[in-house]
């Protein structure tokens, strides 16, 4: 989500907040929706107006949150093999020293699990929002093939909100909170 983000940050059409996750329909909704629309103080214009929060998926609020306060809206849903999904939020938090647990916990744990898998659950979560969002508003793309063909899958990206598709951002080829696995002892890991 992080690549993602820059390269629509980047898009001359497209405006996101200077900040990633916003997290307005899930933990701050308490706030005025003022508060939400001051992310985009910066608007000039531009075509598409969006933010990126990974954790909206699995909130069950959230859809419907979204389908009340935003009447036009498309949402994009970057998908990954789900172990490997967990695996990557756990050593992403890891990395920044916000937890101490072994990966392996998570699968023993049922908060943990219900906080590091349950988020892998797609099916159920896609579901809370079909039933809020037509069809065409959703687009669901997978991890692989951004990994097979960046490019192609940034401008398939474009091409469903509207921009130009044929722009190529600058992370063309570029990785993004990209781990140095090399930091994390095997045993910390298993």
């Amino acid at each position: 989500t992080t690549w993602l983000d820059d390269c629509l940050y980047e898009h001359p059409e497209v405006l996101m907040p200077e900040t990633d996750s916003v997290h307005y329909f899930d933990m701050n909704y308490h706030r005025d929706e003022s508060w939400y629309r001051d992310h985009f103080s910066r608007y000039d214009g531009e075509q598409v107006v969006g933010e990126e929060t990974p954790s909206y998926i699995r909130d069950e609020k959230v859809p419907e949150r979204i389908s009340e306060t935003l009447t036009e809206v498309k949402l994009i849903f970057t998908l990954r093999n789900p172990i490997d999904r967990a695996f990557s939020h756990w050593w992403h938090e890891k990395s920044k020293d916000k937890h101490s647990f072994a990966f392996r916990e998570v699968l023993e744990n049922y908060d943990l699990f219900q906080n590091w898998v349950v988020p892998g659950f797609y099916y159920r979560h896609l579901s809370r929002f079909r039933e809020h969002f037509a069809e065409e508003n959703l687009k669901i793309c997978l991890f692989d093939d951004l990994v097979d063909d960046d490019l192609r899958y940034v401008q398939d990206v474009y091409e469903f909100l509207g921009v130009d598709d044929d722009y190529v951002p600058n992370e063309i080829d570029e990785k993004s909170n990209e781990g140095r696995l090399r930091s994390i002892s095997n045993q910390s890991m298993y």
